[in-house]
């Protein structure tokens, strides 16, 4: 009875997503990205990336069920430009995790997390690379990495501006990765 409980809530921890918070706005052009010097004094995460929270972070007790969570979701993206998309979104998501840890002064684990972003930034621009082969236009997938990733766009050049050494090093590697992706959308 238990097992069978606990397996109910773990489904219907995996499977129930908010999907009416994803709105899909085209964007102008990629080329209307920010310059550093148009970018505003302060940037909320909380507002620019909205419903997407920290949540729990890495090296916290139940953060490997949420990357587990994760990781079910994206196996049941079947299209490229679906799994691209979703792991544009995990990419933000952990970016989002990165400056988190920063606020908390966990440097060690933010340098990890932003690895972590690399690394899927990465998946997701091969993703979609296979989707512009198989000759599908990415549909609404399209203009919501472009949005998630002009976003992203801004919100690293201000964190750039924040912080220095190793971290600033691991945020403009995560800001070159999606210059690249954009260019290539």
């Amino acid at each position: 009875m238990v097992f069978s409980v606990f397996a109910f809530l773990i489904l219907l921890f995996v499977f129930v997503q908010v999907s009416w918070a994803k709105v899909y706005k085209p964007v102008t052009s990629p080329s209307a990205m920010p310059t550093p010097t148009a970018v505003p004094k302060e940037i909320n995460s909380f507002e620019l990336f909205w419903p997407i929270a920290a949540g729990k972070t890495l090296g916290e007790r139940l953060y490997s069920l949420k990357i587990l969570k994760e990781q079910i979701r994206g196996a049941l993206k079947f299209g490229a430009a679906q799994r691209s998309d979703y792991l544009v979104f995990l990419s933000t998501k952990r970016i989002v995790e990165a400056e988190k840890l920063l606020k908390e002064n966990k440097n060690d684990l933010a340098l990890k997390t932003w690895e972590t972003s690399l690394g899927l930034l990465e998946k997701a621009k091969v993703s979609w690379l296979k989707a512009k082969e198989a000759s599908t236009e990415g549909g609404p997938e399209k203009e919501n990495i472009r949005k998630q990733l002009t976003n992203l766009h801004t919100f690293l050049t201000y964190l750039s501006t924040k912080y220095g050494g190793d971290i600033k090093s691991k945020i403009d590697q995560n800001n070159q990765k999606i210059q690249e992706f954009l260019s290539s959308l």
